[in-house]
């Protein structure tokens, strides 16, 4: 049997690691990376963040990660 590079749509999430697309993503699912960004103090509002920054998400529930899509890193 050959392993697909597909998953199922209702499969959970990976949460081992995340592609910095610029995404939104709940803090609940990465309390660690989230405790990790806000205490580093690099996180900066959703209407000032630019590609490359980590955004506060709608400020309780959720964050957004850099946009590096394009770049090398």
């Amino acid at each position: 049997m050959r392993a697909s590079p597909w998953v199922a749509a209702d499969a959970a999430p990976d949460l081992t690691w995340l592609e910095r697309a610029g995404q939104t993503v709940n803090r609940a699912d990465y309390p660690a990376l989230w405790g990790w960004v806000s205490a580093a103090g690099i996180v900066v509002s959703e209407g000032s963040k630019q590609a490359g920054q980590w955004g506060n998400g709608d400020g309780t529930a959720t964050f957004s990660l850099p946009d590096n899509r394009g770049r090398v890193l």
